[in-house]
């Protein structure tokens, strides 16, 4: 059996549902991959358990960061504690459900909040009557492609003239847009 220093800050974290909000800086990620790590020890499996950041970059930050903590405490080898500090016991049944893990580790549900809302949407698709692909995308990005094609469909033929006009004293499309 190995000792892993623990966070002391887990100890008033409950291990069933958590929102970590704070400013840039603060260890958000830190508690957020060792929170992963304790629930693991814990027996939850990997798949059971939702990460949701705000950012891609946060994102695969924490991915990385607790994929490196699964290899690294499944790897020790001699005890990391500072006498007084709380401590994980990795018992050589720990480091198995941890080798799991990271074997399972691309089945994770790390993600941004929109991509996982779209995996959400995608996969309850026949549930909630919505098309099997979507794809998201930015609302500027929404308005030009509604826009382009109502110009196309509907003002340049039932209303070319009046589309003129609003071409002429707004400046082109980019003006009218």
């Amino acid at each position: 059996m190995v000792r892993y220093p623990k966070p002391k800050l887990l100890d008033h974290i409950g291990s069933s549902h958590c929102v970590i909000e704070a400013s840039a800086g603060t260890g958000k990620t830190y508690t957020l991959e060792h929170l992963v790590i304790q629930l693991l020890l814990e027996g939850v499996a990997l798949e059971k358990i939702l990460v949701v950041t705000f950012t891609k970059k946060a994102t695969l930050e924490l991915m990385a960061r607790i994929r490196e903590k699964l290899a690294e405490l499944r790897a020790l080898s001699t005890d990391k504690v500072v006498d007084g500090q709380p401590f994980w016991e990795l018992t050589p049944e720990r480091v198995e459900l941890l080798k799991k893990a990271l074997l399972s580790f691309d089945r994770a549900t790390i993600s941004t909040i929109h991509g996982f809302c779209q995996q959400v949407l995608q996969d309850a698709a026949f549930e909630g009557g919505r098309l099997f692909k979507q794809e998201a995308i930015a609302s500027e990005e929404a308005f030009d492609r509604a826009f382009t094609t109502l110009l196309r469909t509907h003002y340049a033929t039932a209303q070319k003239g009046l589309l003129e006009v609003a071409l002429r004293t707004q400046g082109g499309v980019s003006g009218l847009r």
